[in-house]
C-alpha cells in the first residue's frame, strides 16, 4: 500500500527562504513522487519561521484525503502522462461514445469553450482553479455573454470530463469540482386555464390548437410530444391515455411511398410512462387522426419527406427537434392571446399582464395544476422525474390556492383558541 507523507520543505527565492507543504509517495516503479499543496510560511531575517497561508492541520487534512483516494483507487499513485487539452478532448469523446447524442453535443460545446480559453496545447494536469476562472471569464465576455446558468452547465460538463480523467489516471485532482456558478433559476410562467383557452382560440390552425392543448394537459416535454406516434395513443379506453416510450428507427409506407420513423430516447428511464388524457383532448385527437395519414401525431408526411432527405444526406441529428421555428410561432400566438384577453376585458394590452412563456412552462403549468389533487409519488411518476427530490425542488412552491388554505387554517386556529379561552374563563362562547 502506498503511503503518503507530509513534509515542510524550504525553497529559496528572490525574497528569501520560503516554506511549502509537500506530499511525497512512491509510484508503482518505486520512484518517489512529490506534490506541493500550499504555502507553509517563510523564514524571516532573524531565522524564525513565520506561519503561512496553510496551517499544518489543513495540510494534514489534504494528506489524509490524498491517502484515502489512493487507497480506494480513486486516483493512481503513478504520475499522469503529460497530455494536452486537444488530445484529452479526443480521448474523452471516445469514452462517452455510447451516451445520448444531446449529451455528447453538450460535452463538445463545453470542451470547445475550454479549448478557446486555454488552447489545445495546455497540459490537463496543470489546469487549476486559475484556469477555471479564465474559462468563466471567456464565457462571460462580450463576445459570448452567456447566462450564469449556461456557464454553470458548462463547468458541470467539464467537471464530469475531469472525473473521467481522474479515474483514468490522467490527472490527480479535479479543479472544476465545487467551482460552479451561482445563479437564480428562472421563474416558471404558470399559465391559467383562461390563458390556455385564449392561446387555443387564437392558434392559426388545428395543428397548433391540438399541440398547445396536449402539452397543457399532459405535461409532455417538447421533444417527446413531437416524436409521439399514433400507436402510443389510446383513444378507445375510458379515460384515454398516451405512452411515452422509446422509439426505434424504421419506415412506413403511405400510397406506395416510404417515410422514415425516427429513433428517439427519453431524458431518463422515469420519462417512460403512461399519462391519462382528458375527454376534451381525446375528442380533438380523434378528429385530428381522421384527417392524418402519418404515423406521427404532429409530424406530417410533408415534414417527414424533408427529414428523409436530410437522413439521406447525413445531416440529420439523432434525438434532435424534428421541427423548426416553433418558438417564434409560439411567441406570436401568445401575443395574439394577450391581445384577445385585453379585448375581452375592455382594456388596453398594457393593462393585462402577460409574460411570454416557453413550451416547458406549459409542462410546469400542468404539474402545478394537478399537484394539490394527487400524492407526491403519483406526481413524480406523471411528471417523469427520476428522483422525488426533483419534484420537491421545482414543483412544491406555494400557489394562491396554498395561500388560501394557510389563511383558512390560521383563521380556524384563532377561532379554536378563542373558544378555549371562553371555556376557561367560564363565559359563553
Amino acid at each position: 500500500m502506498t503511503k503518503v507523507t507530509l513534509k515542510r520543505v524550504k525553497r529559496s527565492g528572490p525574497n528569501g527562504i520560503r516554506l511549502v507543504w509537500m506530499l511525497r509517495w512512491f509510484d508503482s516503479n518505486g520512484k518517489q513522487l512529490a506534490e506541493t499543496i500550499g504555502d507553509a510560511g517563510r523564514v524571516n531575517g532573524k531565522g524564525k519561521v513565520v506561519s503561512g497561508q496553510m496551517s499544518r492541520r489543513e495540510a494534514e487534512r489534504v494528506r489524509r484525503d490524498k491517502q484515502s483516494k489512493l487507497d480506494c483507487g480513486v486516483i493512481r499513485a503513478d504520475r499522469p502522462k503529460r497530455m494536452g487539452l486537444s488530445e484529452f478532448a479526443q480521448r474523452d469523446r471516445e469514452m462517452i461514445a455510447d451516451r445520448r447524442h444531446t449529451t455528447k453535443q453538450e460535452y463538445d460545446c463545453a470542451i470547445a469553450h475550454a479549448l478557446d480559453a486555454l488552447g489545445g496545447d495546455m497540459p490537463i494536469d496543470r489546469i487549476g482553479e486559475v484556469h477555471v476562472a479564465k474559462i468563466k471569464a471567456h464565457l462571460g465576455n462580450e463576445g459570448l455573454a452567456l447566462r450564469p446558468a449556461t456557464i454553470d452547465k458548462t463547468i458541470r460538463f467539464l467537471c464530469a470530463a475531469w472525473n473521467r480523467a481522474q479515474r483514468s489516471g490522467w490527472v490527480t485532482h479535479n479543479p472544476f469540482a465545487g467551482n460552479g456558478v451561482k445563479w437564480d433559476p428562472r421563474d416558471s410562467r404558470i399559465f391559467s386555464s383562461e390563458d390556455i383557452d385564449a392561446m387555443v382560440e387564437v392558434a392559426p390552425n388545428d395543428w397548433w390548437r391540438l399541440f398547445i392543448l396536449l402539452l397543457a394537459n399532459t405535461g409532455l416535454r417538447l421533444n417527446a410530444a413531437l416524436h409521439l406516434r399514433w400507436d402510443d395513443v389510446n383513444l378507445d379506453g375510458l379515460p384515454g391515455s398516451l405512452k411515452v416510450c422509446r422509439q426505434d428507427a424504421g419506415d412506413f409506407t403511405v400510397d406506395g411511398k416510404a417515410y422514415p420513423l425516427l429513433s428517439w430516447t427519453a431524458k431518463a428511464k422515469a420519462s417512460y410512462r403512461t399519462i391519462p388524457l382528458p375527454s376534451e383532448v381525446v375528442a380533438k385527437l380523434r378528429r385530428f387522426k381522421a384527417k392524418s395519414k402519418s404515423r406521427y401525431v404532429f409530424l406530417s408526411l410533408k415534414r417527414l419527406e424533408i427529414i428523409a432527405e436530410r437522413l439521406h444526406r447525413g445531416t440529420w441529428l439523432p434525438n434532435g427537434l424534428p421541427m423548426n421555428n416553433l418558438i417564434r410561432q409560439y411567441r406570436a400566438i401568445q401575443a395574439a392571446a394577450h391581445a384577445l384577453l385585453a379585448h375581452r376585458r375592455g382594456v388596453s394590452v398594457e393593462q393585462v399582464t402577460w409574460r411570454i412563456g416557453t413550451f416547458h412552462d406549459l409542462r410546469d403549468s400542468y404539474i402545478m395544476r394537478i399537484k394539490n389533487g394527487v400524492s407526491l409519488d403519483v406526481l413524480q411518476r406523471i411528471a417523469g422525474h427520476e428522483n422525488l427530490a426533483t419534484t420537491l425542488k421545482y414543483y412544491t412552491q406555494p400557489t394562491q390556492a396554498d395561500a388560501a388554505q394557510v389563511l383558512s387554517a390560521l383563521a380556524g386556529k384563532r377561532q379554536v383558541q378563542g373558544t378555549n379561552r371562553a371555556h376557561l374563563t367560564g363565559t359563553d362562547a
